[in-house]
């Protein structure tokens, strides 16, 4: 029993190693991080598209207000009405004009922050792809340590099952208990109901079962 006891008390210290690798893992992969300055590769690359947008709207507003200018100072004589189909073709032209240059700003805007988001990401893919790389290599390193501890636990599971079987009684440890359960016992129904009658020799048709044993921690 004392061996038993023994070998109950090295099956904490597997669970034990397994917990400490499982945290160990997960250290490690909570320092994969996305480092600081690339962070910052990216933010510069926000910062500077909100300011070429803010330029550029001020670029806009300026097309703006020389169209309203130019707007203000055309002028519809009292005395000449046949020239208003004239002046409201002129001012078409000026709208059209405003129109097709805020919407070319507008353009120019989307494509110069599409261009420095797409050349953060290209600076940054490196990064990305060696942290990931990384967390590859974490996985795979601890994946046999892993992988051992289970082996460990599951051997000498199996070996502690064994003994307490052979003992016949449940041992407990400082931090598992084995406990011992009897086989159980069943009874063949159709050997009874053919027999009983004339043959009392009911053990014939009794069954025990094996023992189970189970591992719980206290």
């Amino acid at each position: 029993m004392i061996d038993i006891q023994q070998k109950l008390d090295v099956l904490d210290e597997f669970y034990c190693q397994k917990d400490n690798i499982e945290n160990e893992k997960r250290a490690l992969l909570d320092e994969v991080k996305i480092p600081a300055e690339v962070l910052a590769v990216q933010q510069k690359a926000n910062e500077e598209a909100q300011a070429y947008a803010s330029k550029q709207r001020k670029a806009a507003e300026q097309v703006r207000a020389e169209c309203a200018a130019k707007l203000a100072e055309i002028k519809v004589p009292d005395e000449v009405r046949e020239i208003l189909a004239r002046i409201d073709h002129e001012r078409g032209l000026v709208m059209s004009y405003q129109r097709e240059k805020e919407s070319e700003i507008e353009q120019d805007v989307e494509q110069k922050r599409t261009a420095l988001f797409n050349k953060a990401q290209f600076d940054t893919a490196k990064v990305y792809a060696e942290i990931e790389a990384r967390k590859k290599e974490i996985a795979a390193e601890f994946a046999g340590k892993e992988q051992a501890a289970a082996e460990n636990i599951a051997k000498l599971e199996a070996e502690i099952k064994a003994e307490v079987k052979a003992f016949g009684k449940s041992v407990k440890g400082n931090h598992f208990h084995a406990v011992y359960n009897k086989g159980r016992i069943t009874w063949n129904t159709d050997k009874m109901e053919a027999w009983i009658v004339d043959h009392p020799f009911l053990k014939d048709a009794r069954k025990e079962g094996e023992p189970s044993i189970s591992i719980r921690r206290i």
